[in-house]
């Protein structure tokens, strides 16, 4: 059995000024008492004092209460802060355009003349005049034609599907060859990557038509009966029980935009983060300059580069990553920011906003078909109206497709509005995305002691769970200068305890002995250092379903020791951290070392390794022979038929079925002596 991992505790705890007060909660009871005297001071010749005593004192005890108060991982101020800004905000979204398009002119009047004879039912007939929700925005703006999604403000992001392996069946000696493979790999890392597992639902519609159709055209009866016995039983599985899938994802991300000095181990400034509040404005080289287009392909080409280093440093573990070109990269985002569809994603597929018409003939082009939406709509039912006349001209359409061709978008494009929820309802800890309720939890507290592997149970859990690792790599520089200013606050306040004879404080002895083994290791060169955010994402189909599947999973999480929080008043940005963008919303992480980060290996996976297609050394062949491909991410492959080969009758009567195996689709073993397995 390997040796226990020690996961460090959280070293970047804030320092405490006063007693056990930070010197956050120090400002918030400061400005509160200067409010309150400052009051006093302006009203004391209007009111009495018993008047403005009855007033400060509830005051002053919800300044308190927030100052020192803390829930779900959070304190008070930022949760209030968070609760200010969802109440402000919509609560129900849509997928629609900017503007609504306009009703056609013989829908209005008809629509008229019922609002005329029929005046209760006008707040109801009129399209134009109520529009259900806000729109809904996400980051992603499009997929380019080189696979890489352009997340506006966000910058760049290139995503990558990688294989999975067995962890749990391995061998120690060779759980810590895939540990130290994990290792090297981020070791690499020099700007923030995601690891996110996806739990997917599993449609064999597609496998069990193929069977059921080709079964007709296979030689011997007996084939026949098994293909058409094993698509009776995937259709029995598939209503009897959620079939799901998984899979592995690496999003790579390049921000555009120049990042601040951080103030502790990977954080931003105040300044930067009083400068995110603002309104953004147009940065030179990055929006409509000329070197705008130079960041653009420098980032491309990091991201390429950093692609390469996954592949090569992930293929002596097994893992095999392969980069996703536009279709693929479309599809993977439009799924995940669209979870209650079974349908794949499909250029061809309508918008919620977009008008359904008839499919273009040869003759029509793609500018004529929607010239004719917008005509139709404006003309309606004129019998006066010339089509010959008022048509535009063939080199207006070529006009306007190298004028839209200027701004950017090609014809491998994918428009944002493949990305966007055709519903979002905002609750306080959850989420209605179309029909799917989804609650989103970050994990705050972590055990002392892993075993490697330690992450497998959240990674198998049997239900739509999506798992979010964050990382975020620390420059070693950075990162010893950081260590040395929080030990010098962490010693600070251990003596100031000895020195006035208080109890020790168990979280800070704790955390000043990690802080000085990390800074030990990153001045010898042991490992570097990470700010790592592990986020859930847990979908069902009801909310008492849900309600269910966050009990189960809170549980979960406690028997591994780990505390899941509930983004509560963040429950949209809990979702889209977990969405293949590569973005971190919530910035709820910990410091982590490698030892820590490579233990928990996000790529396993409990599925066997897809056995050879042909074993040497059988000197029986088998009589029936059914050979599905399992690929690793669960999916049931299509089936592959041959031909029976009978052997001597002595020998088939010495076939046995090993028990356990489905149907007509098992395997017969051969019992001879001389058979090599």
């Amino acid at each position: 059995m390997s040796a226990p991992v020690r996961i460090p505790a959280d070293v970047d705890m804030p320092d405490r000024v006063i007693g056990s007060l930070t010197t956050r909660q120090i400002t918030i009871l400061a400005i509160t008492g200067l409010v309150l005297y400052a009051g006093w001071t302006l009203t004391r010749t209007l009111m009495q004092l018993p008047v403005l005593l009855a007033l400060a004192i509830p005051l002053g005890a919800g300044a308190t209460v927030v100052a020192l108060g803390q829930r779900d991982g959070v304190s008070l101020d930022r949760m209030l802060l968070a609760a200010i800004r969802q109440r402000m905000a919509p609560r129900h979204y849509a997928a629609a355009p900017k503007s609504p398009h306009p009703a056609p002119a013989w829908l209005s009047a008809q629509a008229s003349g019922a609002r005329a004879e029929y005046p209760r039912n006008r707040a109801t007939t009129g399209y134009q005049e109520q529009v259900p929700g806000s729109v809904m925005r996400l980051p992603a703006k499009t997929v380019t034609e080189t696979g890489v999604i352009d997340l506006g403000r966000d910058g760049l992001a290139l995503v990558a599907v990688a294989s999975t392996v067995n962890f749990g069946l391995r061998t120690s000696t060779e759980q810590e060859a895939l540990i130290a493979s994990f290792g090297h790999y981020l070791h690499s890392l020099a700007a923030p990557v995601q690891i996110l597992i996806r739990t997917l639902r599993l449609d064999l519609s597609a496998q069990i038509t193929d069977l059921r159709r080709q079964a007709d055209g296979l030689a011997h009866p007996a084939l026949q009966s098994a293909a058409i016995e094993h698509a009776e039983f995937l259709t029995q599985l598939s209503e009897h029980s959620e079939l799901l899938r998984r899979q592995v994802l690496l999003v790579f991300r390049e921000d555009l935009r120049p990042q601040g000095s951080p103030t502790d181990l990977g954080g931003s400034s105040t300044s930067v983060m009083l400068g995110s509040l603002l309104p953004a404005r147009p940065r030179g080289g990055v929006d409509g300059d000329q070197g705008g287009e130079g960041i653009r392909r420098a980032a491309e080409a990091r991201l390429v580069r950093r692609l390469g280093d996954a592949v090569e440093l992930l293929a002596p573990a097994g893992i095999v990553v392969t980069a996703l070109d536009t279709r693929q990269a479309s599809a993977v985002l439009a799924a995940a920011c669209n979870p209650d569809t079974l349908l794949p994603f499909s250029c061809g597929l309508a918008r919620a906003h977009e008008v359904i018409t008839t499919a273009a003939t040869t003759n029509d082009r793609p500018s004529q078909v929607g010239w004719r939406h917008h005509h139709t709509a404006q003309t309606g039912n004129d019998p006066n109206y010339d089509d010959e006349k008022n048509s535009p001209s063939p080199d207006k359409f070529d006009r306007s497709t190298r004028r839209r061709d200027r701004r950017g978008t090609t014809a491998a494009d994918t428009p944002s509005s493949a990305f966007i929820p055709d519903t979002v309802s905002v609750g306080t800890r959850h989420l209605e995305v179309g029909s799917d309720w989804i609650a989103s939890f970050a994990v705050v507290g972590f055990p002392r002691e892993v075993h490697p592997g330690w992450l497998q149970p959240l990674l198998t859990y049997p239900a739509r769970l999506d798992v979010a690792v964050q990382v975020e790599p620390i420059d070693p520089v950075t990162a010893a200068s950081r260590l040395k200013k929080q030990l010098a606050k962490l010693e600070s306040g251990r003596r100031h305890n000895a020195d006035y004879g208080r109890l020790e404080d168990p979280q800070i002895e704790v955390a000043t002995e990690d802080a000085y083994d990390l800074a030990s290791r990153v001045a010898r060169g042991e490992g570097k250092l990470f700010r790592v955010g592990l986020y859930l994402s847990v979908h069902a189909d009801s909310q008492q379903a849900l309600a269910n599947e966050v009990a189960a999973l809170r549980s979960m999480c406690a028997s591994l020791l780990l505390d899941a929080k509930p983004t509560t008043y963040r429950s949209l940005q809990g979702w889209v951290t977990t969405l293949p963008m590569g973005l971190d919303l919530l910035g709820m992480r910990r410091t982590f070392d490698t030892a820590a980060l490579a233990a928990a290996f996000p790529f396993t996976t409990p599925d066997l390794p897809p056995g050879r297609s042909h074993q040497r050394g059988r000197p029986l062949r088998r009589a029936i022979r059914l050979q599905h491909r399992l690929p690793r991410t669960g999916a049931l492959g299509p089936l592959r038929l041959r031909q029976p080969q009978l052997g001597h009758p002595r020998t088939l009567r010495r076939r046995k079925v090993l028990p356990g195996q489905v149907g007509s689709a098992a395997q017969p073993v051969s019992r001879h002596r001389n058979s090599r397995h």
